[in-house]
């Protein structure tokens, strides 16, 4: 699951049209800029590394990679981090994005967000803030992100930016400690007028340590919520099959390395917000130089090409199979390697599809679109 939020029905199908013929043309139509890692949370599950040094890009460089994503042709630009709002010049750089008429998204843990704060996003432009909560209450969501009082921070942050009819997106990764608590999660997101997403992936840190993925949902979860029951929480997201054409050096299983990238604090240049897999970086070389000459860049490509086309169709349950290269290869070592999330999905979709179809003796390919961006902040 992606925690990606749709655009307002109104400009659903033109945006999912644009990603597909970026995705077609590999030609990225959206960036992610993490700014910082620093945050003033400690949540148990981050997928950042613990410990990353660099020298964060300054003002001026960050206005350059903004001019250069410009260039390529970037339209949907979120600003991340860590917490973005803890760079002090997080508002130049957003005012920055908006002279250059980017649709800018933020991805914020919402902790810093008063009245000042939202005025200020209100000002500037933002289409969308994506805010994390992981409970329904303060026991659960601070045992997650171990901050005393960030729970109410993000009820006050939801209220403050609705009050100004700014869209809100909650986004909420399952874990084993909110599994039974996703319809009060949901109830809370509709109560305030957000959009609720569930991300059902924990993946690994991306310098290897794996604690996080004892926080995974049970597999019993996975089978609740591709049932009758879950699908309150799935957002209109029902399990059917979908079709694979044969072999073609511009269809992935996924759009990273064709319709969008990521750059970290640092000037790393990567395919995706997972996929840390670097391409190169913006203090030697332009973004369009590293997104037009980029050899892994082309192996990336290459890799997602051959997971949708030979990799995924060979699996038990292929026909209703998301694979996500970066997280695969977090969690296996292996883009390739079928990898636990990817393989529950699957299979509790396809049961519940059967279920839904009784007699069903063969299934055949219905769909003729590309899954859905995998990465979490895609």
């Amino acid at each position: 699951m992606s925690t990606t939020a749709p655009p307002p029905t109104t400009v659903k199908n033109a945006y999912r049209e644009a990603t597909q013929n970026a995705w077609k043309k590999a030609r990225p139509i959206q960036a992610l800029f993490e700014l910082t890692y620093r945050c003033n949370h400690l949540c148990t599950f981050c997928n950042n590394p613990l410990s990353r040094e660099g020298s964060e890009l300054t003002t001026q460089e960050a206005f350059r990679v903004l001019a250069e994503l410009k260039e390529l042709g970037i339209l949907f630009l979120t600003l991340t981090g860590g917490e973005p709002l803890l760079r002090k010049d997080f508002w130049e750089i957003a005012e920055e994005a908006r002279r250059l008429k980017f649709a800018i998204r933020v991805f914020t843990n919402a902790y810093l967000i008063d009245d000042a704060v939202a005025d200020k996003l209100k000002k500037v432009g933002v289409v969308e803030t994506s805010i994390s909560i992981h409970g329904s209450r303060p026991e659960v969501h601070e045992k997650l992100t171990r901050i005393p009082g960030s729970f109410q921070r993000v009820i006050d942050a939801v209220g403050r930016l609705r009050a100004r009819n700014m869209r809100v997106i909650l986004k909420t990764p399952v874990t084993r400690l909110n599994e039974d608590d996703l319809f009060a999660i949901k109830a809370i997101a509709e109560e305030n007028g957000a959009f609720q997403i569930f991300d059902t992936t924990i993946t690994p840190r991306f310098d290897g340590d794996i604690s996080p993925l004892g926080l995974a949902p049970s597999e019993g979860f996975y089978e609740w919520f591709w049932g009758r029951k879950g699908a309150p929480l799935r957002n209109g997201t029902e399990p059917r099959p979908k079709a694979y054409k044969g072999r073609d050096e511009l269809e992935g299983c996924c759009g990273t390395g064709r319709s969008g990238l990521m750059v970290d604090p640092y000037g790393n240049v990567f395919p995706c917000a997972l996929w840390f897999r670097k391409l190169g970086n913006v203090r030697e070389q332009s973004v369009l130089d590293i997104w037009d000459s980029s050899q892994e860049l082309k192996k990336v490509r290459a890799i997602a090409a051959d997971i949708q086309n030979t990799v995924i169709p060979n699996q038990e349950d292929g026909e209703f199979m998301s694979w996500c290269p970066a997280t695969a290869e977090a969690m296996t070592g292996d883009a390739k390697q079928a990898y636990r999330p990817a393989l529950l999905n699957a299979k509790y979709m396809k049961q519940s599809y059967l279920a839904a179809n009784p007699g069903l003796v063969q299934i055949s390919g219905l769909s003729e679109e590309p899954a859905e961006a995998c990465g979490h902040d895609d």
